[in-house]
């Protein structure tokens, strides 16, 4: 599983070049976090695990 800078690091990335954009402003907040995640290299089964599901 990756680690919260991993997870933190990508985030960042992900996140555009300012704070008032995200990129993919149709996601939701929980779709974003998928991507997060899947964009840090996690697994199916991690994935599941931090989401809880």
């Amino acid at each position: 599983m990756a680690s919260a800078e991993v997870r933190s690091a990508v985030r960042t990335m992900l996140s555009g070049t300012t704070h008032h954009t995200r990129p993919f402003p149709e996601l939701t907040a929980r779709e974003f976090d998928v991507l997060t995640f899947v964009a840090a290299g996690l697994p199916n089964a991690a994935i599941a695990a931090e989401l809880a599901l």
